[in-house]
């Protein structure tokens, strides 16, 4: 069960955990599934305040694809004897609900109401959906091979925002987002009806494909909300996995803004351009969940050098996300992390290089893909650190089964979205302002989608014979005194200065003191 306490600032909540701020008012949310091979998946919200049900939302995955989004293309309207398609349909029952209780509710052996004021308003199956309804009471959270996990915000002005994330074998399959506004009206409904005329198209680039956690949801929730923050006059046409631009010709893509006017830049990869930038990963422990992303989204009013650096570029930030925590993937039984002494390593970033060094380690650099598990299969290679995410992917825990990760072992990494400045400030002040507000509203789960995917993925790798120990704090404090981060950072600094960047020491001071003020809050 999810508690949301309306407040004056956002309350971010995940799975039983709960934090409140001036509460006023309690809201309960409670989510299930239900899953048919003949109709694909059925997904419940139960939303209740002090203990009496005010909503319920239903929606339909089949092929991917979410009913109520695909709203009047559903394509029953013209048949239907109610001239209604299908989310019309769902929403007339979702009402009823509420108000006679699920109960009430009477089938035939086909699955359709035998209720009359219910026929009235809804003569499609509602086996289904009622099942759903039954199973979010219950809080039944797995079926058919699914999983779906349920992060929430509130706030007083804006209402209720639900995200369901869903995985299936482990990975985030699809997240489904839902917006109530404060009088319990659905905001997409209400948006539906809005009109729509001289909408600007924009071309989003990608380096990655469609289905890590990530590019859902980028695709799945802020793209959906800046759209819907438009009321339709915003559409961003996303291309992935490279289809206009590698990651390394990313910035350099949307600088030039004609083939595509958004796009996720990597750091790292733009080591000449962003170099102050770099520092985030030289921290070999950093913050979790939700105060990472509040980290990272208030990062460039903290540090304005960075986001100087950024609009140098010709470039405007409009959102970022960021990565999972590290994990040691091991070939070899590994009680701690003394046991990496001697032993050849790989991680990609200088900053871990130097820290698998300074723990005695041998650091090796390696191209990223099968010849990783390879070298890890045959030995050449025993140990891996990587984000948990990545070693998952390229089934690193077939060959090295032996995990030890943390939470708070951050990774430091930080995708911008960002938009062709030029673009930007085309911009109509209605169009900035919902690019502004779907942000606002993303970061709000974010860290709960993060924290969802992360043990999801560690409950995968055990059932798939991994050994994953987390780590406690007295190792994880271990290991940031055995990497000696600060000599490290220090003799970057000393580097960049020589090369006239004269700016690094006192950046470097800002996000130090600003990731202590977040560590403080824990």
């Amino acid at each position: 069960m999810k508690k949301i306490f309306a407040a004056i600032s956002f309350i971010f909540l995940f799975s039983q955990s709960l934090t409140a701020y001036a509460s006023e008012t309690s809201y309960n949310v409670k989510s299930g599934i239900s899953y048919s091979q003949q109709w694909g998946l059925y997904i419940a919200n139960i939303v209740e305040n002090d203990g009496k049900i005010t909503n319920i939302i239903i929606d339909r995955l089949a092929n991917g694809k979410s009913s109520k989004e695909l709203h009047d293309n559903y394509g029953i309207k013209p048949v239907s004897s109610l001239n209604k398609d299908w989310w019309e349909q769902v929403a007339y029952y979702e009402n009823w609900i509420v108000k006679h209780g699920i109960e009430s509710v009477k089938t035939d052996e086909k699955g359709h109401a035998l209720n009359p004021d219910l026929i009235s308003g809804a003569t499609i199956n509602i086996a289904e959906l009622s099942q759903a309804v039954k199973n979010a009471i219950d809080e039944k959270t797995e079926e058919g091979g699914y999983a779906i996990k349920t992060c929430t915000s509130y706030r007083r002005d804006w209402g209720i925002y639900i995200a369901n994330v869903i995985f299936k074998d482990g990975k985030i399959f699809k997240i489904l987002t839902y917006d109530l506004l404060p009088n319990g009206e659905n905001a997409k409904e209400k948006y539906e009806s809005c009109d729509v005329k001289n909408v600007t198209s924009l071309t989003y680039s990608d380096h990655e494909p469609l289905g890590n956690m990530r590019t859902v949801f980028l695709n799945d929730v802020f793209f959906k909300a800046v759209e819907e923050q438009s009321k339709g006059h915003i559409k961003i046409n996303p291309k992935w996995n490279g289809e206009i631009s590698i990651s390394y010709d990313a910035l350099k893509t949307v600088k030039d803004g004609s083939k595509a006017q958004i796009t996720v830049i990597v750091p790292e990869y733009c080591m000449k351009e962003l170099p102050l930038h770099q520092i985030f990963k030289s921290f070999p422990i950093g913050l979790t969940g939700q105060k990472q992303v509040n980290f990272f989204s208030g990062i460039y009013k903290e540090v304005p050098e960075l986001l100087q650096e950024i609009e140098n570029q010709g470039l405007h930030v409009i959102f970022t996300a960021t990565g999972y925590p590290v994990a040691f993937f091991s070939s070899k039984p590994i009680p701690d992390l003394h046991a990496i002494k001697g032993q050849k390593w790989r991680s990609a970033s200088f900053w871990h290089k130097d820290f698998l060094s300074n723990a005695g380690a041998i650091p090796v650099t390696m191209s990223w893909g099968q010849g990783v598990f390879d070298a890890l299969n045959d030995g050449s290679l025993e140990g891996l650190m990587v984000n948990v995410d990545s070693g998952y992917d390229i089934k690193a825990h077939k060959a090295a089964p032996n995990i030890l990760t943390s939470q708070k072992l951050w990774l430091g990494h930080e995708y911008i979205i960002a938009m062709n400045k030029d673009v930007w400030e085309k911009l109509s002040d209605d169009g900035k302002k919902a690019f502004e507000r779907a942000a606002e509203i993303s970061y709000s789960t974010l860290g709960g989608v993060m924290e969802a995917a992360y043990h999801e993925q560690l409950k995968i790798l055990s059932s798939n014979g991994a050994n994953v120990r987390i780590l406690s704090d007295e190792e994880v404090k271990f290991w940031e005194n055995t990497t000696d981060y600060r000599a490290i950072q220090n003799k970057w600094v000393q580097k960049q200065i020589s090369e006239g960047l004269n700016s690094a020491a006192t950046v470097l001071n800002k996000i130090n003191d600003y990731m202590k003020n977040f560590k403080g809050l824990q």
